[in-house]
């Protein structure tokens, strides 16, 4: 019998980063030096472009390319309506205008439909997100805006690693973004990339960059001790007698999700305070070169997961699962269910934690009075399943026994 508890998510530090980490620091070059340059080219390389730009954040990468792109103020800037609240901000921030689409309810990609009967004289740039690593409809979002002349930014922040026929996912657009958030599979203590093709934009992209600052050392030490902790509290054996324990008796008394209100009044706090532009550190280009080495591992080992989990669920489960294109990189696996707080509940009660509430809203959270009826009905029913890489073959098939056990039951 298996006793240790299974978190939704295990922050991915792979083998000689901490001592890599330490011993960079303890050498006095955490903030310069030759990794940086390194990562860009190599990074480039790998996606399939011609200029790769290292940086502190997703969310950093995101406002220089709006900046670059010297957009008159009002421009409208289409998104998903199911996507994080940090893009409406950013777009905000820049004085332009989200314009919000509904997505499918198949992907929680941006619905193709949308996308032209939105379409105006202002339209001029259109967020191609493959939200949770699903690859979104590049190739027809291209051939709507080739028609427009409307800019193609594709936000792969869930997404490295992903192949579609031989090209990379940050390949297809204009340009493109990606994030190393210490939540995500390619961490690297916070950090971010941005790409083009476009020599005459990675021209202004160099000249804005010459005059922002490397993160700062008090920054970067945060950073590594915030994510030594995350990381230390996702330890099954912790996991399992302090962080389990507690959910559990606070999912009797309240249907929210304390780790998310923990996460976001705590961490993402923090990030959206620092919303000046810095480029990323020798150290952060270090770890994030290390798992350059490990992202088609990690990848493969993720989509196993899914096999074997997809392998022993009933069919009634199935049919209730997100359907991507092949070749998602399953950042989260996702189930649309009825009642996603019951099934989280027992599942949580047998061990294993599943989160609850994934992407938001974003139109309502910028008081946009429009419905988003897909947008809303994927916020109420999605379910995020483990299935990260450090799971084994008996902890899919445990999670999939409890998953048809629960659904049984509640279905009776």
């Amino acid at each position: 019998m298996q006793i240790l508890a299974i978190p939704r998510r295990k922050i991915n530090i792979v083998k000689g980063e901490i001592f890599t980490a330490i011993k960079t620091f303890l050498k006095g070059e955490a903030i310069q030096g030759r990794s940086i340059e390194l990562f860009e080219k190599k990074f480039a390389d790998y996606i399939g472009v011609k200029y790769a730009f290292a940086l502190s954040s997703g969310r950093v990468a995101f406002r220089i390319i709006l900046k670059v792109l010297d957009l008159p103020a009002g421009s409208e800037v289409m998104i998903p309506a199911y996507t994080d609240e940090s893009v409406p901000w950013t777009i905000i921030q820049e004085s332009l205008k989200p314009v919000f689409l509904d997505v499918r309810r198949e992907d929680g990609n941006i619905d193709i439909k949308e996308i032209e009967r939105n379409i105006n004289k202002n339209t001029r740039v259109i967020i191609a997100t493959h939200i949770f690593g699903n690859i979104c409809d590049i190739e027809e979002i291209l051939k709507i805006c080739d028609k427009y002349n409307i800019v193609v930014i594709e936000d792969c922040a869930h997404a490295p690693g992903v192949t579609l026929g031989c090209k990379k996912l940050g390949s297809f657009g204009r340009l493109s973004y990606f994030s190393f958030s210490s939540t995500k599979h390619f961490n690297a203590y916070g950090g971010g990339c941005l790409l083009t093709n476009d020599g005459i934009l990675a021209g202004k992209i160099k000249v804005f960059l010459s005059s922002c600052k490397i993160v700062s050392l008090g920054y970067l030490k945060k950073e590594l001790v915030l994510t030594w902790i995350k990381a230390l509290v996702s330890l099954r054996a912790i996991f399992t007698f302090i962080v389990c324990p507690a959910l559990s008796i606070c999912s009797i008394f309240t249907k929210g999700d304390i780790l998310i209100t923990v996460y976001n009044k705590i961490f993402k706090k923090e990030h959206n305070k620092k919303l000046d532009i810095k480029r990323l550190s020798n150290l952060q280009a270090k770890i994030a070169l290390m798992k350059l080495r490990t992202l088609e591992q990690e990848n493969k080992k993720r989509q196993d997961n899914v096999v074997v989990l997809k392998n022993n669920l009933i069919s009634e489960i199935l049919d209730l699962e997100m359907k991507p294109r092949e070749g998602s990189n399953y950042y989260f696996y996702i189930l649309k269910v009825r009642d996603k707080n019951i099934l989280s509940h027992k599942l949580l009660w047998r061990g294993i934690d599943i989160g609850k509430f994934l992407m938001r809203n974003v139109a309502a959270l910028c008081k946009d009075k429009k419905s988003y009826p897909v947008t809303e009905w994927l916020y109420d029913h999605s379910l995020q399943i483990p299935i990260y890489s450090s799971l084994n073959k008996k902890d899919m098939l445990r999670i999939a026994k409890a998953l048809n056990k629960c659904f049984i039951i509640i279905d009776k």
